[in-house]
Formats: C-alpha cells, sequence, structure tokens
C-alpha cells in the first residue's frame, strides 16, 4: 500500500507537470471525527445497533500541490499525516488511528489570483494506517488472523475555501470514509466500523500557503 501511494502521487507530478503554473505549499489544520461502530451480535446478527460514540479532536499536516489545468480548474494531489478516531461516549477511552493519507481533490476557484478567490473541491482519498491505539495501548495493524485494524482506508471528500492573492488559503472540508477499518480475517473482531458517523463526515479545518512556480 505504501509503494502504490508512493507510485501514485509520482504519476500525478508528472502527468501533471507540463500544465501552466504549479504551486506547491505545507498545509496543517484540526479534525473534528467520528466512526460508525456497529458490534457483531451473533444472536441477532442483522441488528443494527451501535455503539454510543462523540467526537475526537485530532489533527493533520502535510505538503500540497496545486496544478491549474485551466483559468478555474485546477488538481490538488497531497501527502497529508492524519490523526482520526472516537471517544467511547460511557467513558474516557480513546480511539486513535494514525494515517497516511494521499487525497486528490478536483478543484473549481472563482475569481481571479489578483482578487483572491472562493473555492469548492471533490474527490476520493486513499490512506494507510500507520498506527493505531486504544488509550496508550497499541493495536494491532494488518490483514492477518491476529491482527485488529485493516492497514488502509479510502473515501471521498467535499469542502469549501478561499485563497488569498499572496497564496494564503484556508477552507473546510467533509470526509466520507467507505471502508471497513475492522480485519474481517479476525475472528475475535467482527465488528464494523467506518470514519464517518452515521450520515456525518469526518470534518477538517485546513490553513495552508502555496509558492508559485510559473512554467511557460
Amino acid at each position: 500500500m505504501k509503494k502504490m501511494i508512493i507510485m501514485l502521487a509520482c504519476g500525478l507530478g508528472i502527468t501533471a507537470s507540463s500544465t501552466a503554473q504549479v504551486s506547491f505549499g505545507p498545509v496543517a489544520g484540526l479534525n473534528l471525527s467520528n466512526a460508525t461502530v456497529k458490534p457483531f451480535n451473533p444472536l441477532n446478527p442483522s441488528s443494527n445497533d451501535k455503539i454510543s460514540t462523540k467526537v475526537k479532536i485530532g489533527f493533520h499536516a502535510g505538503l500540497m500541490a496545486d496544478f491549474m489545468l485551466t483559468d478555474h480548474f485546477s488538481l490538488n494531489p497531497a501527502v497529508i499525516y492524519t490523526t482520526k478516531g472516537y471517544s467511547e461516549a460511557n467513558s474516557d477511552t480513546n480511539f486513535t488511528m494514525n494515517y497516511i493519507e494521499l487525497p486528490i481533490n478536483a478543484v473549481y476557484k472563482f475569481g481571479t489570483d489578483e482578487t483572491g478567490r472562493f473555492m469548492i473541491h471533490a474527490g476520493p482519498y486513499l490512506a494507510y494506517l500507520a498506527s493505531a491505539e486504544v488509550g496508550e495501548t497499541d493495536v494491532e495493524v494488518g490483514n492477518d488472523e491476529m491482527d485488529v485494524i485493516k492497514p488502509f482506508d479510502f473515501g471521498a471528500q467535499l469542502g469549501v475555501g478561499y485563497q488569498l492573492p499572496m497564496g494564503l488559503f484556508a477552507r473546510v472540508q467533509g470526509q466520507f470514509g467507505l471502508a471497513n477499518v475492522y480485519n474481517s480475517n479476525n475472528a475475535l473482531y467482527t465488528d464494523k466500523e467506518k470514519n464517518s458517523f452515521r450520515n456525518f463526515p469526518v470534518f477538517g479545518l485546513t490553513v495552508g500557503y502555496l509558492f508559485n512556480f510559473n512554467r511557460q
């Protein structure tokens, strides 16, 4: 999975290197994450009962590229370290998942670079799970019978933002995790969990700065 993410990121960079304007820069921000956790009930396998959870505050940081394909349309791949998870509603137990994430957003920008630009973006993401903890205890990650959490996640995202003429920008987005992150090969953990809370996404607030490189 690590190799696939690296190869995909390199491929995007090579493909988009012929565009008229390329920008790169750091991004960082906060996550408000939660999860839909459905425990398996052997007496009632079709049960829709869900564990009561609450929002967990996390963070993300990394690097983003902005490839302007037209005056208003751009492609934003990024490599980001991000923390997600949830807290149990009836206890102080925190479940934390630390991902290396590759979001790829298609972006439409209104206005011009000289006046500032309102932006909307959407696209998929892939993520590799670097580590996971319950409280301060590590959780086994992998696809073997003794592992608890799968090593990868994927989903979709949607957001809006605003970019200043100087290159500073801020945006708000929501992510919908589509994968069951519990390892189905482990007979002891037959629960299901997604990195989104029922119909509500993982919310993120991101700020960043883009350094422009013109290619004529």
